[in-house]
């Protein structure tokens, strides 16, 4: 029966139906898998282009979108950068455990 099942598939008939089935899975395959978000990195931002503000999320108008992705250093850096921003305008009233907060945290943007 194996044997069988070796000579049918060894064919160049059988190479091309094999292609075939593989193109659709190229599309499919999520870059997650592909290393598309390495272990260096704390955030992937997804964003529709600033030309089109509703673009919509479904494929293929996804691919217009921006992808980015932050990386740890990236972070750090925008942190400190906010960080310093605050004690420069809130002076001797500035708590750096009240700026730490998700809630406070949340309104720092990343551009």
């Amino acid at each position: 029966m194996l044997q069988k099942l070796r000579e049918r598939t060894s064919g160049w008939v059988a190479t091309i139906i094999i292609a075939l089935l593989m193109v659709p899975f190229l599309f499919v395959i999520d870059q997650r898998y592909l290393g598309g978000m390495g272990a260096n990195n704390v955030a992937q931002v997804k964003a529709p282009p600033t030309w089109w503000e509703g673009a919509p999320k479904w494929w293929p108008a996804s691919m217009l979108w921006e992808h980015r992705e932050v990386s740890v250093e990236e972070f750090r850096q925008r942190f400190e950068q906010e960080r310093m921003d605050q004690r420069q305008q809130q002076g001797e009233a500035f708590d750096p455990r009240a700026f730490e907060t998700l809630r406070t945290s949340a309104r720092c943007s990343i551009s």
